[in-house]
């Protein structure tokens, strides 16, 4: 498994053009969570939204000067790992 991987991440609020295509590291789930091997994904209007940093008190949840989350909510794949405490699901889901 490779420990790093292609991600569109938002390193500032505004428009599409301060999302950029990067290298980061593999995310490891945590307790209750599940990691995703993304076949594809879409952007919605809540992205749009935290993107902007709009309305603004989302910035008190986000990051005031810039984001902390990568966008991209609605997704398509299989699991490919699951953390503690996971039992609903498992690799291959």
């Amino acid at each position: 498994m490779r420990s790093r991987l292609k991600a569109i991440v938002c390193h500032r609020y505004g428009d599409p053009d301060s999302l950029r295509l990067e290298d980061v590291d593999m995310p490891v789930p945590g307790h209750g969570q599940v990691r995703i091997r993304v076949r594809a994904a879409a952007l919605n209007a809540l992205d749009w939204h935290l993107m902007k940093g709009r309305p603004s008190f989302v910035r008190l949840f986000l990051g005031l000067r810039r984001p902390s989350s990568r966008p991209g909510r609605d997704v398509a794949g299989c699991i490919d790992s699951v953390g503690p405490g996971v039992t609903r699901f498992k690799p291959g889901d």
